[in-house]
């Protein structure tokens, strides 16, 4: 399996959505309360007009009009809330399905890496392993807790850090180089290629190693 260093996660996510849409039920429940209490307010006000005197009822009037331009506005307010609401819905839920289709993706990406018999082995620009295929973890002896951890210690044998260093020199251009190791108390030969890493704007975020055990062709030779 092709082992990832994760950093999202969709825990924390959904924590923040549901807290959201919680602050969006409470804030729904206090304007449909303000909506209720100014309902009362006007049958107050309407219950004063009856019984006041003609001369004071334009006052009554102008404030009853007040209560129910705030009682449309309280109305607005209500349809935001839920817009809003099921606007964070719908996006988290856009959100998961498109996280899934990249989980998807890495998946189908790991199993054709897994099946390499070539090693391949990613770092960041700090020099840090972020990723590594199961015939990495064979030629090296080493084991899935690499990631996260440095190129030095992947491995004793292969100075990857210097290697790594040469290579950002020959810019443009993938380094080669045949290194000689021992396994299992055999002389093997891994040929070691290293070229830069870069996202989708071409800038460049850290580099691809692939070892190849040329043990065979170096005997031919």
């Amino acid at each position: 399996m092709f082992r990832l260093q994760r950093k999202r996660s969709r825990r924390n996510l959904r924590i923040v959505i549901i807290s959201l849409l919680m602050l969006s039920v409470g804030s729904l429940f206090i304007t449909l309360w303000f909506v209720v209490d100014f309902g009362r307010e006007q049958e107050i006000v309407q219950q004063l007009v009856r019984d006041l005197r003609r001369r004071h009822v334009p006052v009554a009037n102008e404030l009853s009009s007040e209560l129910q331009w705030q009682s449309r506005w309280t109305f607005f307010v209500i349809v935001q809330v839920v817009a809003t609401g099921i606007a964070v819905a719908l996006l988290f839920r856009a959100y998961l399905n498109a996280q899934d289709k990249l989980d998807d993706i890495k998946a189908l990406a790991g199993d054709i890496l897994s099946s390499m018999e070539q090693a391949v082995i990613t770092s960041n620009n700090d020099g840090l392993v972020t990723s590594l295929n199961e015939r990495a973890l064979v030629l090296l002896s080493t084991t899935g807790e690499a990631v996260g951890k440095s190129l030095r210690q992947l491995t004793d044998q292969i100075d990857l850090v210097t290697f790594r260093s040469e290579a950002e020199s020959h810019a443009g251009h993938s380094l080669v180089r045949d290194y000689p190791i021992m396994k299992r108390g055999e002389h093997i030969w891994l040929r070691t290629f290293c070229q830069p890493l870069r996202d989708s704007d071409g800038q460049k975020i850290g580099n691809v190693f692939q070892l190849r055990d040329v043990t065979a062709d170096r005997h031919l030779q």
